[in-house]
């Protein structure tokens, strides 16, 4: 008998939307990645309850992998919080568009594009349909307008693909402490530190940059989309290949004058989490499974905070806004 392809849980989706206020300036926090993560829960949870309480307090494992999910019925939410290499699957991009910093927050006076991508058709319809129904996204005060909404065509992952990094690109590993005499090589935040569950004496939880060598950072990518790719799939992909060099960015999407960030994760009146992470762009190439997972779980950590979202450089013209009426209309139905 054969298999209904509507039934399959996995449909690698990356959604493309335009967002505007409106009445300019319109402003944000300069840490506003808790509210676009706020913004994605709420979404889901106008739409699917036990979803969005399963992504937020679980997520997808080797012993829980997603590739046997057909409906929201199937998650069972951890009461504990997440299992150990628990994976949300879905990433999502900062918000692209001419900011400028203005009383210590971030103010927009144009529209500005939002990227969200995850491999898992649950979470994709199930956020297209709360963006579609809602026809805005908050992100604290601030309501903003959908203009446009669409899916995009999937790139080819058969090659080394060059991608731009629209949000911090975060990698941590636990390395020798620093030995006597010696300065630390790692500038980490106190805060972030004091985040981190302890350690070992002797070892230090580190965050990597471009300034660390490349075969301890692509060893630690490879082994997060490895994870990865059994919390989806059940099971190790048949090519577990995988390369990565920092690479020269286009005139479209420079590196930037300063390549990392520390970035707060937490609310106000929660405990300090605050993760370092590099931006500019990557080339990957190996295994078309793990590039793929990485262009629609993200790349890195605290992806479903946002952090290491790609975009492939040939795709540069998507950060494009056209200046025109029509993006006040209502998105299409049939984009996603």
């Amino acid at each position: 008998m054969p298999t209904d392809p509507t039934s399959d849980p996995i449909v690698y989706t990356r959604l493309r939307v335009v967002l505007d206020a409106g009445q300019p300036p319109w402003m944000v926090p300069v840490d506003y990645y808790r509210l676009l993560r706020a913004a994605v829960y709420n979404l889901l949870r106008s739409v699917d309850t036990n979803l969005a309480d399963f992504l937020h307090t679980s997520g997808f494992s080797a012993e829980a992998p997603a590739t046997d999910l057909r409906s929201s019925r199937d998650l069972t939410a951890a009461t504990t919080g997440p299992a150990a290499e628990a994976f949300k699957l879905f990433c999502f991009s900062s918000l692209v568009g001419d900011g400028r910093l203005q009383q210590g927050r971030l103010a927009f006076d144009r529209p500005v594009v939002w990227f969200f991508t995850t491999p898992l058709r649950i979470i994709a319809q199930g956020l297209a349909s709360a963006l579609r129904q809602a026809g805005t996204l908050r992100l604290g005060s601030v309501n903003l307008k959908v203009t446009d909404l669409r899916a995009l065509d999937e790139p080819a992952v058969d090659k080394p693909l060059t991608c731009v990094l629209l949000s911090p690109l975060v990698i941590s590993a636990t390395l020798p402490a620093t030995p006597p005499g010696r300065e630390p090589e790692d500038s980490l935040d106190a805060a972030a530190a004091d985040s981190q569950p302890p350690r070992p004496t002797g070892r230090k939880r580190r965050y990597l940059t471009r300034d660390d060598g490349i075969v301890v950072t692509e060893a630690r990518l490879r082994s997060n989309l490895l994870a990865k790719h059994h919390a989806l799939h059940g099971l190790e992909p048949d090519d577990p290949e995988f390369k990565l060099l920092w690479a020269t960015s286009s005139t479209l999407w420079p590196t930037p004058d300063r390549p990392t960030r520390l970035i707060r994760l937490s609310g106000p009146h929660e405990p300090p989490v605050r993760v370092r992470g590099s931006l500019g762009a990557v080339t990957m190439a190996g295994s078309p499974a793990l590039l793929r997972l990485a262009l629609h779980a993200g790349l890195g950590q605290y992806n479903a905070s946002g952090m290491g979202f790609l975009l492939p450089e040939s795709e540069s013209h998507l950060l494009q806004i056209r200046d025109d009426p029509a993006r006040t209309s209502t998105p299409p139905a049939d984009t996603v």
